[in-house]
């Protein structure tokens, strides 16, 4: 077995970034560039293994995938089984059939696609999932279906480097260039999490994988080897603007990986120390233990634990993985007969598929809990998002299409973030009663305005709809929305606003409003709601579950006014019926309300549930079936 001594110093750097990472968020705030760090050290080692292989005569895909499955198996099915006991044990109904969901999709190894279509990664709710880390190991085992078939042929039958340097360059390209343009739609999620968008980093591996660099002068081998590091570290402060997040790190990886094997470099001596190797040998297991960790302590503190409490967790997951790795990650990977590592993946898998069968089947086990814990639980995540098939190109960005009468023209926009696509149940059933069709032209965490944004690249996204929408002829109606709580802006130099009196937006706002109605648009804008202001969904329900104590489920209306009376007399003046007032739904004259009797009105923090949304399912009545309103 091809082993190099410092690839696990360059995996314990991978690994403790992303550890920090989760347990303190704050300290390295790119420390989830880590995975992205194994993933070009999968595909530099993997490519490496497979091609001396393919030059020896001994490659086998049989093997391969059989070595695949000693490697990652025993100790991933280890993790799984403890971490669906604890879920057992301390999750809510709802939440244990969330999770029941994942276990499926991680056992599948789809549980990237699953975390894409169900949420994020970087959101409050996204760090109560206790396998939303087994999304890296999916992209991976998905890579890795197809790429040795790939490798081999591209080597077996191929007489000429440069055509095979080609070849990878060409497949680097495409994957890059999908991610780059992923993000540029405002498509982050797919472009973190699906393979396409991934595969340029395990193919940058393979590629320097075969380079011949070992003949270089000594000098050039330092400073390959020293500027691939730092641009590593680097990569860990600064993440490029135009760029996917890890291109620095993807490129200074593969310069110090071709440089890796040589032993007399100072750098390559530093990570191959004792200390450093160690933790690498270990990092599989302390990747796969740390994260359901982190989660089931958040999951019972409800606010972030002191730092005692983590660095005691950090200790648990450090001694777990150390035991897991000794005990059942080495042991089965290096055993002489496969006959048992087989027979325990086959009969863990098993009964991991039946667990999430019958919790599924059985609704989580919903009498463990009162009844108000599982309402207002079964709330948590529910806000609308578009299904895949929904999708559309539109003018080099995308819209989701509701409406049933496929003859018929878009004639209606709501155009924001996903403060706009929360509203999209209420949407469709007001297009599908008036027969009409319309698009909601997402913008993936940007406010709508084009001056004065959330950040550089969202003010390029909001410009690029703006102008769509704004010389789409067959477009008669646009409906705005937004994030009213959200006030730190960037302009288009780059200055940093705090927007605390609304000025900027009030202005901004009102200059889109003026541009649509100039090209004869009628406009709708959706004033703010009182929103929680924290997960309220999952922490009343958590509080209740753990403790016995109810969260306060409302705010006095007068806080509401306070923060929002002024921008919404402004509007109300200049916009009369136009401006639409979704916080009456859930405000009387005392109080403004987060949930009911029959559970929670939103989602998270901001975002309406369901159930909130069908409070207010017939808010678009009036704007979509009143055609005499529509200009002309």
């Amino acid at each position: 077995m091809l082993y190099i001594k410092s690839i696990d110093g360059l995996r314990a750097i991978a690994v403790s970034l992303v550890i920090v990472f989760h347990f303190f968020p704050t300290v390295i705030p790119n420390g989830y560039l880590g995975v992205d760090l194994f993933f070009v050290i999968s595909g530099f080692l993997i490519s490496k293994i497979i091609h001396k292989k393919i030059l020896e005569e001994r490659f086998l895909f049989k093997d391969f995938y059989l070595s695949r499955v000693r490697r990652i198996l025993p100790a991933t099915l280890a993790v799984l089984v403890t971490t669906s006991i604890m879920a057992l044990l301390l999750m809510t109904a709802p939440d244990l059939m969330r999770y029941a969901e994942s276990l499926l999709s991680s056992i599948g190894f789809s549980a990237n696609i699953y975390f894409w279509r169900t949420g994020g990664y970087f959101g409050f709710n996204d760090t109560l999932k206790p396998l939303l880390h087994i999304w890296s190991l999916s992209v991976e085992e998905q890579f890795y279906f197809l790429f040795p078939l790939f490798f081999y042929c591209l080597y077996k039958y191929s007489r000429s480097k440069s055509l095979i340097y080609f070849i990878f360059s060409i497949l680097i390209l495409l994957s890059f260039f999908l991610n780059i343009y992923l993000l540029s739609i405002g498509g982050s999620n797919p472009a973190f999490f699906l393979t396409p968008a991934r595969a340029w980093q395990f193919a940058c591996g393979a590629m320097f994988a075969t380079f011949e660099l070992s003949r270089q002068p000594q000098i050039y081998s330092r400073a390959l080897s020293l500027i691939g590091i730092t641009l590593v570290l680097v990569n860990f402060i600064y993440v490029p603007v135009t760029f996917p997040d890890a291109t620095l790190l993807t490129i200074g990886a593969c310069m110090f990986l071709c440089q890796s094997h040589l032993k007399t470099l100072l750098i390559n001596k530093i990570l191959s120390l004792n200390s450093m190797r160690f933790v690498g040998k270990i990092s599989f297991s302390l990747y796969l233990w740390h994260w359901p960790v982190v989660v089931f302590v958040n999951y019972v503190w409800l606010d972030t634990p002191s730092t005692f409490i983590l660095l005691l967790s950090l200790l648990f997951t450090l001694i777990l993985s150390t035991l897991s790795w000794r005990y059942i990650e080495e042991p089965l990977r290096q055993a002489s007969s496969s006959k048992k590592t087989y027979m325990i993946v086959v009969s863990s898998s098993f009964c991991l598929i039946l667990f999430s069968s019958i919790a599924l089947y059985y609704k989580g086990f919903p009498e463990r809990h009162s009844d108000m814990v599982n309402k207002l639980s079964e709330n948590i995540g529910t806000h609308y998002r578009c299904s895949i098939d929904q999708y559309r190109s539109y003018n080099g960005t995308r819209a989701c299409a509701f409406g049933e009468d496929v003859s018929k023209e878009f004639t209606v926009a709501l155009v924001g973030n996903s403060h706009a696509q929360m509203y999209a149940p209420a949407f469709e059933k007001s297009l599908t009663s008036s027969n009409k069709r319309g698009l909601l032209i997402p913008l993936s965490g940007c406010l709508p305005t084009i001056n004065y944004n959330i950040s550089s690249e969202c003010l390029n996204l909001a410009q690029r709809n703006y102008h769509s929408v704004l010389e789409d002829k067959k477009i008669k109606t646009v409906i705005l929305a937004l994030t009213w709580h959200f006030d730190h802006l960037v302009d288009q130099a780059g200055y940093n606003f705090i927007d605390s009196d609304f000025s900027l937006r009030k202005r901004e706002l009102k200059l889109l409003i003026d541009s649509f109605n100039k090209k004869g648009k009628n406009v709708y804008l959706l004033g703010p709601l009182d929103i929680p202001g924290y997960e309220f969904a999952s922490k009343a329900s958590r509080s209740l579950m753990f403790y016995g104590t109810s969260l306060k489920r409302s705010r006095e209306v007068e806080e509401f006014y306070a923060k929002y009376g002024d921008i919404i007399d402004y509007f109300l003046r200049n916009m009369g019926g136009n401006y639409i007032l979704p916080h009456k739904y859930f405000c009387d004259k005392s109080n403004c309300y987060f949930a009911d009797e029959n559970g929670s009105f939103y989602s998270d923090s901001n975002h309406l549930s369901s159930l909130g949304v069908k409070k207010l399912i017939d808010i678009f009545d009036p704007i979509i079936s009143d055609n005499t309103k529509e200009k002309k």
